[in-house]
C-alpha cells in the first residue's frame, strides 16, 4: 500500500500545520469486479452466491438497527448507527427535552463501522508500507485497461521479462492497482502474459497467446 503526507491544522488551536500520513487511494474496485475477485476458481463460491450473502447481511443488518441493536461480526467489526438533528434544525437544550421530543426532527446520519483488532492485525501483517512521495491522486491515469494490456505485450516483445516495477512506470499506476492488474493478466492466458517466480521475485513473461478476439477488462 502507498501512502503521502496530507497537510492539516493543528486542532488544539496552536495554530500549527501537521503532516499526517494517509493512504494513496488509485482507484475504486467496483461491486461487479469484488464479486468476480471473490468468486476465483478454486474459491467454492460463484458470483452469485456472494452476492446473495451479502444483500442478506446487508438486509439483516438494517433490520437490527431498527430495532436499536449494533452488531458485531466476529473477525471483521461492529456496526452501530449515527444519529443527527436534521438540516436547520437545533440542537435540543436540557429544558427542552424534559417533554416529547419531536421526532420528526432526528434522522439516521450515517452507519458507523469500527474495524476488529483481529482484521487491523491481520492487515498489518500483509501489507507493505511503501512512501509514494506524492499525491497520486492528483494525476489520474486516463488509459482502458485493455490498452494496458496492450502496453504490457508490446513491452515484453522486446523484453525478456517484465517487474511490476516496469510495469507500473509503463502504466502509471500506483503499485497496488498494477499488481492486482498483473494478476488477472496472468489468470487469462488469452493475454499472452504469465508469470513466473514468487511473491517478490515475480515477473512476468510472454507466453504463446491463442487465437482469440474481443479480449475485455472492463
Amino acid at each position: 500500500m502507498e501512502y503521502s503526507f496530507r497537510q492539516i491544522t493543528d486542532l488544539n488551536g496552536t495554530g500549527k500545520t501537521l503532516m499526517v500520513p494517509e493512504p494513496t487511494f488509485c482507484n475504486q474496485i467496483s461491486y461487479k469486479m469484488f464479486l468476480r475477485e471473490c468468486a476465483s476458481p478454486g474459491s467454492g463460491f460463484t458470483e452469485a452466491d456472494i452476492d446473495g450473502a451479502v444483500r442478506r447481511i446487508v438486509n439483516r443488518l438494517n433490520f437490527y438497527f431498527s430495532i436499536g441493536h449494533s452488531v458485531k461480526i466476529d473477525g471483521m467489526g461492529t456496526f452501530r448507527v449515527k444519529l443527527s438533528m436534521k438540516k436547520g434544525e437545533p440542537v435540543p437544550d436540557l429544558k427542552e427535552l424534559k417533554h416529547r421530543h419531536p421526532t420528526e426532527k432526528v434522522q439516521i446520519d450515517s452507519i458507523q463501522f469500527r474495524a476488529d483488532s483481529e482484521w487491523i492485525g491481520m492487515l498489518r501483517r500483509q501489507c507493505e508500507l511503501e512512501f509514494s512521495g506524492m499525491d497520486k491522486r492528483r494525476y489520474a491515469v486516463k488509459t482502458t485497461a485493455a490498452e494496458r494490456l496492450q502496453m504490457a505485450q508490446e513491452y515484453l516483445e522486446t523484453h525478456h521479462e517484465m517487474r511490476l516495477m516496469d510495469y507500473m512506470r509503463l502504466t502509471g499506476l500506483a503499485k497496488t492497482t498494477a499488481s492486482m492488474e498483473l494478476r488477472r493478466f496472468r489468470r487469462d492466458p488469452r493475454t499472452g502474459i504469465m508469470g513466473v517466480g514468487v511473491r517478490n521475485q515475480l515477473r512476468y513473461v510472454k507466453r504463446p497467446l491463442p487465437p482469440c478476439d474481443g479480449i475485455s477488462f472492463a
